[in-house]
C-alpha cells in the first residue's frame, strides 16, 4: 500500500499546492488530492473526513491570506483528532504571526521544502518495505 498524503490549501492557493502536490509524487508518496478548501459561503466538502482518515499525513498550506480560514483550522483539528502527522506549511507569513498552535506543532517553510521531501521520501520508503522478523526470545 502506498503512503499517502493529503494536501489542503484554499482556492487562491491552488498553484501552491500543486507544485507541492508533485514534489510530493516525486519522493513515490501518492497525493490523495489537492483539496481546496472553501472559503465563507461556500459548501464544507464532506468527504474531507474519509480522505483524511486515509491519508497517512496530513499537509496544509498555510499563507497570509489563509491563515485565520476556519475551514483550514477544521481541517487541522480533524487530523489532529484521527492522530494524523500533520504538517502545515507556511508561505509568506513573520514569525510574529504565526498562531502559538501551529507553533507548538512544528511548520515548515515552504523555502526550506527539501527537508521536508527528504524526510517524506524516507517514511514513504520504510512504509514500503518489509517489516523486519521478530527475534525469538
Amino acid at each position: 500500500m502506498s503512503y499517502q498524503v493529503l494536501i489542503s490549501s484554499t482556492p487562491k492557493d491552488r498553484d501552491l499546492a500543486e507544485n507541492l502536490a508533485q514534489s510530493v509524487r516525486d519522493t513515490g508518496a501518492l497525493v490523495l488530492s489537492v483539496e481546496q478548501t472553501p472559503t465563507r459561503g461556500e459548501a464544507i466538502d464532506f468527504d474531507l473526513r474519509r480522505l483524511i482518515r486515509k491519508a497517512d499525513e496530513v499537509v496544509l498550506i498555510l499563507t497570509d491570506r489563509s491563515l485565520n480560514n476556519p475551514f483550514l483550522l477544521l481541517e487541522m483539528g480533524a487530523a489532529f483528532s484521527l492522530r494524523k502527522r500533520l504538517i502545515p506549511i507556511l508561505v509568506g507569513i513573520d514569525e510574529s504571526e504565526i498562531p502559538p498552535l501551529i507553533a507548538e506543532l512544528g511548520y515548515v517553510r515552504y523555502a526550506n521544502l527539501r527537508g521536508y521531501l527528504s524526510e517524506l521520501e524516507q517514511r514513504v520508503r520504510s512504509s514500503t518495505s518489509e517489516p523486519p522478523v521478530a527475534a525469538a526470545h
